[in-house]
């Protein structure tokens, strides 16, 4: 499965890629280059994770792609553009964004796209409401462009590499292309009421994403302990493994 990220420079595409599935530290990622061109990941960590992460540089445009980034857009199986909270006023970016996923659309007719509004940590972000208005203004701009030109309106994440929601994000993202999705669903269901448990996750231990769940609302807190207990499990088991 490709997973495509798009989004203008210094939105901080690589440092998502670098963070979640080369585990770089996030405060290192201040040090990342610009992306010149299409950078290829390859993530085989279980075989419910077999990835390709195309990142495009900033600089990308649709209407003057080469052979290669149609021929990766016309493959990938998720589109994620990743637009800069922090980068305001949000008109122009909003609008090449659209121009992208028609584009991509007319290639790609089974494409799923989704948008990550990034970097939302920081003083300017402190209050959860501060972090809904920007979601719903940036929602109510896309509505009605989405409907003109007949494409589905893509799924909205608020993201930040320095907690776990980019993690929770890109979880949600890999179980839309999981076809073993709801098989999974369905054995943990039954697991939870044969051993009386709160919550089952199945992570990518490598990663920290989480490939399938219950059926029961997922609460980041549970997620964030689970997360933080895998962390503790790898580092003891460096230190006596």
């Amino acid at each position: 499965m490709d997973i495509v990220l798009l989004g203008n420079k210094k939105a901080g595409k690589s440092s998502i890629q670098k963070v979640v599935f080369q585990k770089m530290s996030p405060n290192e990622t201040w040090f990342i280059e610009t992306t010149p061109k299409v950078e290829s990941l390859q993530v085989q960590n279980n075989p419910y994770t077999k990835l390709t992460i195309r990142d495009f540089p900033g600089t990308f445009e649709v209407n003057q792609m080469n052979s290669q980034e149609k021929k990766y857009l016309t493959n990938a199986a998720v589109i994620i553009y990743i637009i800069d909270a922090q980068d305001e006023p949000y008109q122009r970016v909003v609008e090449k964004m659209m121009q992208t996923m028609v584009a991509c659309q007319g290639l790609n007719p089974t494409v799923i796209f989704e948008v990550f509004i990034h970097k939302i940590d920081g003083d300017m972000f402190a209050h959860e409401e501060t972090k809904a208005e920007i979601l719903t203004i940036i929602a109510e701009m896309v509505r009605p462009y989405a409907a003109e030109k007949g494409i589905p309106e893509p799924a909205f994440h608020l993201t930040s590499i320095y907690d776990h929601s980019i993690y929770e994000a890109l979880s949600k993202v890999i179980q839309k292309i999981t076809p073993e999705v709801a098989y999974l669903k369905n054995m943990l269901d039954i697991l939870m009421s044969h051993c009386r448990l709160d919550k089952v996750y199945v992570f990518d231990v490598i990663s920290k994403l989480y490939i399938a769940t219950d059926s029961t609302p997922v609460d980041m807190l549970s997620y964030e302990l689970c997360s933080d207990m895998i962390d503790m499990v790898i580092d003891v088991s460096c230190i006596y493994g």
